[in-house]
């Protein structure tokens, strides 16, 4: 309840600018091309979140039946990066400008690119080390990061009502992860018991998102893209989870029902990734100067 009631929250301060999406379609207000700005980006971040929403059940299915979280992890990245990278080249304008681009933005993409990189890992290992509810619960505190991280090193204005609701999310989600802490907790129905690493690496992801995100504010506010961090990220992540696992990134003898299911499982994660992060690349440039980091990250 009180989880639900965080989520109701923010549906009801920011998801405002969706209804006007909604009804757009049906005609009752003007075309997607007269949408302001911060519309659109919303829009764009929305349709990432709903093609990644499978991953976690696909990453638990996955791990049920037998493949190893490294596997996973370099499968599903590794298939996202021809989605990826296609798309920044085209963004950038062909292959030499988006070289030129990450000149420009050199530091910010040495920033960036390890950042995205263990999100990436994080995510996956998250909920495979401790129950889904847990591990989106602490992830989703990447708002109350963001906003934090706006305050102190982007100079945003936190109205009044953001601060409220953040503090009312944190306090809901305390109400459900404090209990935790002095009960040996199985969630039967999950089918997984809640572990202090898998805590710790959820949280971790969901604080290094906020980061990501700031780093890309930053950097656009400097007139400088870094579309090209998401498939330099998931490389990033792949030499890393290849590394772990030591070349062994193939299902192998454990794997327990037909092959065709993992194939299907991690291209489908691979598709979803690549198109999570290039939707919150491309939207955050649409809202950079109408909405704030906080935003973004509570649709997400």
């Amino acid at each position: 309840i009180a989880y639900n009631f965080s989520r109701c929250s923010y549906l009801f301060f920011y998801l405002r600018p969706l209804i006007f999406l909604s009804n757009s379609i049906t005609s009752k207000h003007p075309s997607y091309s007269s949408m302001n700005d911060r519309t659109k980006g919303l829009s764009i971040i929305l349709f990432g979140v709903l093609c990644v929403s499978p991953d976690a059940v696909l990453v638990r299915f996955l791990t049920t039946h037998g493949s190893n979280p490294w596997t996973i992890i370099f499968w599903k990245l590794f298939l996202s990066i021809p989605l990826s990278a296609g798309y920044a080249i085209y963004e950038a304008g062909g292959l030499k400008k988006l070289l030129s681009s990450i000149s420009r933005g050199r530091w910010y993409y040495a920033a960036v690119v390890p950042v995205q990189g263990v999100i990436d890992i994080g995510f996956t290992l998250s909920f495979v080390y401790t129950s889904a509810a847990n591990a989106l619960l602490l992830i989703n505190l990447n708002p109350l990061w963001c906003a934090i991280f706006g305050r102190l090193f982007l100079n945003d204005v936190l109205p009044k009502r953001t601060i409220v609701v953040l503090v009312l999310a944190l306090g809901c989600m305390m109400i459900i992860f404090v209990p935790e802490m002095v009960v040996d907790d199985y969630d039967e129905q999950d089918g997984a018991g809640t572990s202090w690493n898998g805590n710790i690496i959820a949280l971790c992801t969901g604080f290094l998102l906020a980061t990501f995100l700031s780093i890309i504010r930053k950097a656009g506010s400097e007139g400088k893209s870094l579309i090209a961090g998401t498939s330099l990220g998931a490389s990033f992540s792949t030499v890393v989870s290849a590394g772990v696992a030591r070349g062994q990134v193939f299902p192998g003898q454990f794997w327990e029902v037909e092959m065709w299911k993992f194939w299907l499982g991690v291209i489908a994660q691979g598709l979803g990734i690549g198109i999570i992060f290039i939707t919150m690349v491309s939207g955050i440039s649409f809202i950079l100067h109408h909405g704030k980091c906080q935003k973004v990250t509570i649709i997400y």
